[in-house]
């Protein structure tokens, strides 16, 4: 049996997909930037050091780079210290710093973020309103810094970068 599409059907649907196209290609995304890396069974390991390269072809936008934290509800510390170190591609260190996430209230131990049954997603500025010293790749590395080998409940860490509207 053959069937086809009515005209007033296949017209509107040609509609809705071109107003999808326009749509979606109006919207100015500031984001030059956004990966995650998982972690095995949800374990940081203390010698695991994350890696995020991404390309910048401005030095007159201001950027915010961003952890992207996702944990389990049975994370057993209620923060997470965190050492990134920014280089270029000469592996020249830009800037490095040692940072506290806080992902659950530490009285209440309720936890912060938006979560989906026992997983929580959490953005934490790292570096806000940096102006790149020139165009070229950069990467940012990260290490949890929890005094513990095997770090439990941090199912992935991401990087978002993202140029700054300036006012």
């Amino acid at each position: 049996m053959r069937t086809s599409l009515s005209g007033s059907y296949l017209g509107g649907l040609i509609c809705l997909s071109a107003g999808l196209i326009f749509l979606l290609s109006s919207c100015s995304d500031s984001r030059i930037y956004d990966e995650y890396h998982d972690f095995d069974e949800n374990v940081w390991h203390m010698d695991s050091t994350e890696k995020f390269t991404f390309t910048v072809d401005t030095t007159a936008d201001q950027f915010q780079l961003s952890y992207l934290v996702r944990n389990t509800a049975d994370y057993s510390y209620y923060n997470l210290y965190l050492k990134f170190t920014l280089e270029d591609s000469l592996h020249q260190v830009i800037e490095s710093q040692m940072q506290e996430v806080i992902l659950f209230d530490p009285k209440t131990g309720k936890p912060y973020g938006s979560g989906l049954g026992d997983l929580f997603s959490h953005e934490f500025p790292a570096i806000s309103g940096f102006t790149f010293p020139y165009k070229g790749k950069f990467t940012f590395s990260v290490q949890q810094y929890m005094r513990v080998e095997s770090l439990a409940g941090i199912q992935s860490l991401g990087l978002k970068v993202e140029r700054v509207e300036q006012e």
